[in-house]
């Protein structure tokens, strides 16, 4: 059995503890020992002072498999981009084509993700029939397939009743109830955030009580129900005083936001950069600065990427007309690590929690720790690493990230999924890295 021995790095262990300096055995698929001191005859041995060995980071809301692209290919490329970004776990959502509301699809996910995967995915399966909103999804045949979440990604479910029902089957089988909060009465034919720099650029746009309007309905339908609920996407100011007073009254609730809104802003938009185009869209600098509170504070339990690919001719039409969506999976360590380490001064061990252990716990899953007896998902990082986002170092096809040219300090050396090296920078040879 394979023996790989880490000697001398700064464990981070997912909790939000203190980090500290130990030794890591790996034997087979699992962490077997973490000690302050640790030989092993046999193991292979890698020095690892002064990086970072964390827990494998779990992204709650990936877009791997757009429409119209086959299934198998993207999530071969979904997971290649994953790895490379230090992801161990991807919750696949269920906008594919066709959607996940199918015994079938949840199943076609599931066994590929086995076989042409490089990491572990977790399906999502749609709450109601075909996304619409209006009836809803066999959800236990849908779960009995492998599906670990329910959520209908990137659309709200408008009528209430319908939302209370599934509510209560997901109270019954356990599991995960991811939701959107946006009134589409309020968002249609928006194409950014609304506000000055919506007006400017003569562009509709999405007002912020959109998202906390249905927020607020989902929080008391939730408590008139007792079901727990995942907010997906929190974006604005006003949303986070209603989660807080939620969680106050002991609310099982959580909520997650994205890496970009915590970096980027409606004012970024001035010059109709299409690969900035998402929905949600980026909100302003005051959302910005009270999402970044919600995670120093912990309001936020999770960051998540909304990773969507889009072809590269798709971005490059009108704004009006170009689609939505943002990569992130290969930059978002670097990211988090530059804006909340470095700008703001939120401690790391707070941040890889966000992306680890916290999504783990909404997930109701074992995974998400360094522990001694876990699955040996893990992450290796430098913060000293230093990288030029490029066509040539990002290993997604599709490149619709707006950081092109920017060089980011610190990265990930190297992503372990289940005790296998997935991804490791070679630095004998000085190669930024390769997918094993």
């Amino acid at each position: 059995m394979n023996k790989i021995l880490f000697k001398g790095g700064t464990l981070i262990d997912g909790k939000g503890g203190t980090p500290f300096v130990a030794n890591v055995l790996v034997e087979g698929k699992k962490i077997v020992r973490i000690a302050s001191k640790l030989e092993v005859k046999g193991a292979e041995e890698r020095d690892i002072s002064g990086k970072i060995l964390c827990p494998g980071f779990i992204d709650l809301e990936a877009h791997i498999c757009p429409k119209g692209r086959d299934v198998e290919t993207s999530i071969e490329r979904g997971t290649k981009a994953a790895v490379k970004g230090g992801f161990t776990t991807l919750c696949v959502m269920s906008d594919t084509e066709p959607v996940l509301d199918s015994q079938s699809m949840v199943t076609l996910i599931r066994i590929l993700g086995e076989t042409k995967g490089l990491c572990h995915l977790i399906p999502s399966a749609c709450a109601t029939q075909g996304l619409q909103g209006e009836f809803m999804s066999e959800m236990a045949t849908l779960i009995a397939a492998g599906a670990g979440l329910i959520f209908d990604a990137g659309k709200t479910i408008p009528n209430a009743n319908v939302l209370r029902r599934v509510m209560e089957y997901s109270k019954i089988f356990d599991v995960p109830l991811f939701l959107h909060c946006e009134d589409a009465s309020l968002a249609s034919g928006g194409l950014m955030h609304e506000g000055f720099m919506s007006i400017q650029l003569g562009l509709m746009g999405v007002p912020s009580v959109a998202e906390e309007i249905i927020l607020a309905r989902d929080l008391l339908l939730a408590e008139y129900t007792g079901v727990s609920i995942h907010i997906a996407n929190v974006t604005t100011a006003g949303s986070l005083p209603l989660i807080r007073e939620a969680k106050r009254k002991g609310l099982p609730v959580t909520c997650a936001t994205t890496v970009h809104h915590l970096d980027l802003i409606d004012e970024d938009l001035k010059d109709f950069n299409t690969k900035l185009k998402i929905r949600p869209p980026l909100r302003s600098r005051e959302d910005r600065k009270a999402l970044i509170q919600g995670v120093a504070d912990r309001t936020i339990d999770a960051i998540v990427t909304d990773h969507t690919p889009c072809s590269t001719h798709g971005k490059e039409m009108e704004f009006a007309e170009a689609p939505f969506g943002i990569i992130g999976l290969e930059t978002a360590f670097a990211l988090l690590y530059e804006r909340l380490c470095m700008k703001e001064k939120i401690p790391l061990e707070l941040v890889i929690q966000a992306l680890t252990q916290g999504p783990a716990s909404i997930l109701k899953r074992s995974i998400g720790l360094l522990e001694e007896g876990r699955e040996a998902d893990i992450t290796l990082l430098d913060l000293h690493q230093k990288e030029t986002v490029s066509s040539e170092t990002l290993v997604s096809k599709e490149l619709n990230t707006p950081y092109f040219g920017r060089t980011f300090t610190g990265g990930v050396l190297g992503t372990m999924v289940s005790g296998q090296w997935k991804y490791k920078v070679n630095n004998k040879e000085g190669e930024l890295g390769k997918l094993l």
